[in-house]
C-alpha cells in the first residue's frame, strides 16, 4: 500500500508533462473555416432556388449541422437561414429592377416557397414591397 501512495506524486507528475505535451488537433484553423464557407456559399450560390436544408449544407463541407453554423457565426456574423434568405432578397431585387417578372414568378424563382412570406421578408429588409421597390427601380438589398 505504501508503494501506491508513493506512486502518486510520481503519476501526477507524468500526467502534467502528458497533458501539456499533447498536441489537440484544430480542426477549425482560420483556412479550415474559410475553405468550409467557401464550399457553404458556393453550394448556396448553386441551390439558393432549391429548398436548402441546414444539413444539406452542412453536407457540402462534410461537417456537423453545428460546426456549419458556427462557421457562418464566425465568418459572416449571421446564421445560415438569414444568409440565405438575404442572398435570396437580393437576387429578388435584382429580377425586380432588371426584368418584367410577375412579383409572385420572381418569389419562387428566387426559392421562396410562399409569395406573401416574401412580400414580408422584402418589405423588412427594404422597407419597400416589391412592386413599390420595381416602381422606384432604385437601392440595393
Amino acid at each position: 500500500m505504501k508503494e501506491a501512495a508513493d506512486a502518486a506524486p510520481f503519476l501526477c507528475s507524468l500526467w502534467l508533462i502528458l497533458v501539456k505535451n499533447i498536441e489537440i488537433r484544430n480542426d477549425t484553423s482560420p483556412d479550415a473555416v474559410n475553405e468550409r464557407m467557401q464550399k457553404f456559399l458556393h453550394y448556396i450560390d448553386l441551390h439558393y432556388q432549391e429548398e436548402i436544408s441546414l444539413e444539406q449544407l452542412a453536407d457540402c463541407a462534410s461537417v456537423s449541422k453545428s460546426e456549419c453554423t458556427r462557421c457562418f457565426r464566425r465568418c459572416i456574423r449571421t446564421t445560415p437561414y438569414r444568409y440565405l434568405t438575404e442572398y435570396r432578397l437580393a437576387k429578388a431585387a435584382k429580377l425586380l429592377g432588371e426584368t418584367d417578372l410577375p412579383v409572385s414568378t420572381i418569389a419562387l424563382d428566387v426559392g421562396f416557397r410562399q409569395v406573401s412570406h416574401f412580400g414580408k421578408c422584402f418589405r423588412e429588409k427594404t422597407g419597400f414591397t416589391p412592386r413599390e421597390y420595381r416602381n422606384q427601380k432604385g437601392g440595393s438589398v
